[in-house]
């Protein structure tokens, strides 16, 4: 089997990008309850807060490198490689939201303000950790299957922001110098064949 054309492999991605969406969707509530059980929102609750989300984050990690494990053999086009979620370096940014509500206190926020501050994070926290793990998928699943690519690059999401749009034609050495972005940023990695 060979490589699937670009043509070919643009529905695949983009069907991949809503299958993430899907798994970001189904954590986000998951850390939002984590959140609102908090009795309150200092430093030593981050801990607490990492753990009470330890549960609902690795089943979104299993998720996302299973995914894209199987986008990226498809494209590929050979047999299904298996990806181990504990293989890809990627950890949830679960400080992201304590930042958050920190910076809305010092502004002068009330304290319930500063903690939907915090919390209007917590889609960003699972969006980033989700999309990264499927974007480092890729490589290990390019190194297991023993194709040779001259680099990858990125496909922006349907919700690309201008910025995205304009670094998405650049060339990148492997998925995870492509697994860059801003917060809720959905674009994917994709490698590019030597027959491409």
């Amino acid at each position: 089997m060979a490589p699937l054309p670009p043509h070919l492999r643009r529905p695949l991605t983009l069907r991949f990008q809503q299958a993430l969406r899907t798994i970001g969707a189904r954590t986000t509530p998951q850390l939002a309850r984590a959140w609102s059980s908090l009795d309150s929102y200092r430093e030593p609750d981050i801990a607490i807060f990492a753990e009470q989300t330890a549960p609902a984050l690795n089943a979104a990690k299993f998720a996302a490198v299973r995914q894209a494990a199987g986008y990226y053999t498809l494209t590929a086009g050979v047999r299904a490689i298996g990806v181990k979620a504990a293989t890809i370096a990627v950890e949830p940014d679960t400080r992201a939201p304590f930042i958050a509500t920190w910076l809305a206190l010092k502004n002068g926020d009330p304290i319930e303000t500063a903690v939907e501050h915090g919390a209007s994070r917590l889609d960003a926290l699972s969006t980033d950790f989700i999309v990264s793990s499927a974007r480092q998928t890729g490589d290990a699943v390019i190194e297991k299957s023993g194709l040779k690519i001259i680099g990858w690059e990125r496909i922006p999401d349907d919700d690309a922001c201008p910025w995205c749009e304009e670094v998405a034609p650049g060339f990148y050495h492997s998925a995870e110098s492509a697994d860059f972005g801003h917060s809720n940023c959905g674009c994917s990695a994709e490698p590019l064949y030597i027959s491409d």
